[in-house]
């Protein structure tokens, strides 16, 4: 004996909208923009101050650790290790600023 089964067809109706562009308000482009880490700023106020010299400071003289991002921040001169040549390059850079 032969089955024949037979399957409904089905239609799918899609429907397109159109979408216009809206321009970002004040508050999303602020939000979006991305704030580049300033080298030497430990407490993460985006400038150079005495704090940061603190900071790094204490850790040198094993007072306080830092975190990973401090100690990336920390290392002025970029040789992978947070010693006291990092700590005259942040004073001379906040020297410089002044």
């Amino acid at each position: 004996t032969t089955t024949t089964t037979t399957v409904p067809e089905t239609t799918t109706e899609i429907i397109q909208t159109e979408t216009s562009e809206i321009p970002p308000t004040e508050e999303q482009e602020t939000s979006e923009t991305e704030i580049l880490p300033v080298y030497g700023d430990m407490n993460g106020d985006n400038e150079l101050t005495v704090d940061d010299i603190i900071i790094i400071q204490k850790y040198l003289l094993n007072q306080a650790p830092l975190s990973e991002a401090q100690y990336h921040l920390a290392d002025m001169t970029n040789d992978g290790v947070v010693n006291i040549y990092d700590f005259i390059a942040l004073k001379q850079n906040l020297l410089n600023q002044a």
